[in-house]
């Protein structure tokens, strides 16, 4: 109809505005958010990914209800659907993801072995938020040697976070300077 041709033109108008003045809106209600607009703003990354956003981008675009109930798996969640624009944004601004990510998950983090291979292989996120992680994981690396920076192997054999195997020990024995310590010996 003509009104609904009016609408979504002044729709693109003011969302043209809105990209063109550089807005990325803190928090966005999406129970009362205009969808026309809303939709624009999600695929355009015109969005912080402060964690209550994040939850409400899952409840809504995701179709996932619990969003409370998926803390310690937030990550695996939004990696889940790799074309979805939020996985998009997330592995764009993964490091500052994280950052908020760990602040929120809680004292445990169950996230998928992909995704963990994913955070600690990924040069983007800080040293110091992959130790954080690896502090609050409770998944195990099925192969240690997926996980290509040395200096966290260490660290993950002391949570006992990598799965025993004759590979897992003679690749940490013979790339550590073969030695046998307290992180082997566990």
């Amino acid at each position: 109809t003509a009104v609904g041709q009016y609408h979504l033109g002044l729709y693109g108008k003011l969302f043209i505005s809105l990209k063109n003045l550089g807005i990325i809106f803190q928090f966005v209600n999406l129970e009362v958010a205009n969808k026309d607009i809303w939709e624009k703003v999600y695929r355009n990354n015109m969005y912080t990914l402060y964690w209550s956003m994040v939850e409400q981008i899952l409840k809504y675009q995701y179709g996932i209800d619990k969003v409370e109930t998926l803390r310690s798996r937030n990550l695996s969640v939004v990696l889940s659907k790799p074309e979805a624009p939020l996985a998009k944004y997330v592995e764009e601004k993964i490091d500052e993801y994280m950052e908020d990510y760990l602040e929120k998950c809680g004292e445990s983090i169950c996230d998928d072995e992909s995704v963990v291979l994913f955070v600690l292989n990924n040069d983007d996120i800080d040293d110091e938020r992959k130790n954080l992680y690896i502090e609050r994981l409770e998944t195990q690396i099925t192969c240690l040697e997926d996980v290509k920076n040395k200096n966290l192997w260490t660290k993950l054999l002391e949570k006992d976070l990598v799965a025993f195997s004759s590979n897992n020990f003679f690749d940490y024995f013979f790339k550590m300077n073969e030695v046998i310590d307290g992180a082997l010996a566990k």
